[in-house]
């Protein structure tokens, strides 16, 4: 378990105990202060359990980076983080649906002089080969950004660049990280919603008794 995780663990057994004082404690301005911060310590924990639901599904991508051809020579992108993922995958896409990949010969792919520092052991780890040749990576773990993809345009490998986009995804080993991470902060936002509406019947419920409890006004 995660310090993070630790830490709202023990944010939600504090808010859950403050809201059953207030629920279940005798009337007092204390109680119903305890009510109140209950109340508003698990609305602060749905908003997060939210926001952070929205960061990693926008980690997921992908995007899309164009890939200047003119004039012609070595050209490089600039590849930025994507929302908070520790690494990225990509491939080269038809421009016109951003969809069908771009299938390249082992000497297009050559003729391209993708940049080799970081590019090219990936290409042959992941699995591409010859007979289905497409360009591609995933680096797992990226610890500054950006980072630069380098190519070279020539008159054979102007043709084939010139309709396709690059594409940009999360990397295989974050993707895991989305799917296990939204679904658990989902359940999270749904425990800390019922823990609100606790703390509201709670707080409701001190005023109540304290108002019941009030002695009744002089009559002069």
């Amino acid at each position: 378990m995660t310090i993070g995780a630790i830490l709202i663990l023990v944010a939600w057994m504090l808010f859950t105990g403050l809201a059953l004082r207030a629920l279940f404690g005798s009337p007092s301005r204390p109680a119903l202060v305890a009510g109140w911060v209950a109340m508003g310590g698990f609305a602060l924990l749905s908003l997060y359990s939210f926001w952070r639901v929205h960061e990693l599904r926008s980690s997921w991508g992908p995007v899309y980076y164009d890939l200047p051809v003119d004039p012609p020579g070595p050209h490089s992108v600039s590849l930025h983080k994507l929302g908070v993922s520790t690494g990225l995958r990509g491939r080269l896409v038809r421009k016109d649906d951003l969809k069908t990949a771009v299938p390249l010969s082992p000497e297009q792919d050559q003729a391209c002089r993708w940049n080799v520092v970081w590019m090219s052991r990936h290409l042959h780890e992941t699995g591409c080969t010859c007979a289905e040749r497409e360009v591609s990576f995933n680096l797992e773990e990226l610890r500054s950004f950006p980072h630069l993809l380098d190519y070279q345009v020539t008159e054979q490998t102007k043709p084939l660049l010139a309709p396709a986009a690059l594409e940009i995804r999360c990397s295989l080993r974050f993707r895991d990280t989305i799917s296990v991470g939204s679904q658990t902060l989902r359940t999270f936002m749904i425990g800390f919603l019922v823990g609100l509406i606790l703390a509201a019947k709670g707080a409701s419920s001190q005023r109540r008794r304290m108002r019941a409890q009030a002695p009744p006004a002089a009559v002069s």
